[in-house]
């Protein structure tokens, strides 16, 4: 059973930046070289060919995905691929908290990052927002999830736990 799902993405600025990069990697170093009438040669076409096979991979990784479902918390880090994914099993949680926190300054920004809260080394699971949820778990690693609508998450977990009867803070 799923308590809870949600998707997040960027904003349309950074998809139309990373298209702009790629753009700008592609398009003009073969246009100018066409233009002057030279012959193409693999040093030139390298660049091209890495931007057009990495661009892909960046796109892919400006999604997150998590799912709350009867055992665990499923966080998803790819769009049409997981490039990264945390399982945590609710039976090791200890604390759900929302709270509101800087990505830059705490985390050194969005995705998949090791930053500190309150003092204390934390994972952050974040696409975009200032908001999430604090999950503390048995071994005392603390994860801050991401959400828009962080207290559907908290309240989603909580009622998981429940089920499981594991309630807790």
């Amino acid at each position: 059973m799923t308590y809870y799902q949600e998707k997040q993405g960027t904003g349309l600025w950074v998809y139309l930046l990373l298209l702009a990069v790629g753009f700008v990697t592609v398009y003009i170093p073969l246009y100018t070289r066409f233009s002057e009438g030279k012959a193409m040669t693999l040093e030139l076409l390298l660049g091209p060919i890495l931007a057009l096979a990495t661009l892909p991979l960046v796109l892919n990784l400006l999604c997150l995905r998590t799912k709350v479902e009867e055992d665990r918390i499923y966080i998803r880090l790819g769009w049409l691929f997981p490039m990264m994914w945390r399982r945590i099993p609710l039976a090791s949680i200890v604390s759900v908290e929302v709270i509101r926190y800087r990505p830059l300054r705490d985390a050194g920004g969005w995705g998949y990052r090791w930053g500190r809260y309150r003092g204390r080394r934390c994972w952050y699971y974040s696409m975009r927002g200032n908001r999430g949820v604090l999950v503390v778990t048995r071994d005392n690693k603390q994860h801050v999830v991401g959400s828009q609508d962080a207290e559907a998450l908290a309240q989603a977990l909580l009622t998981a736990l429940d089920t499981a009867g594991r309630g807790r803070a």
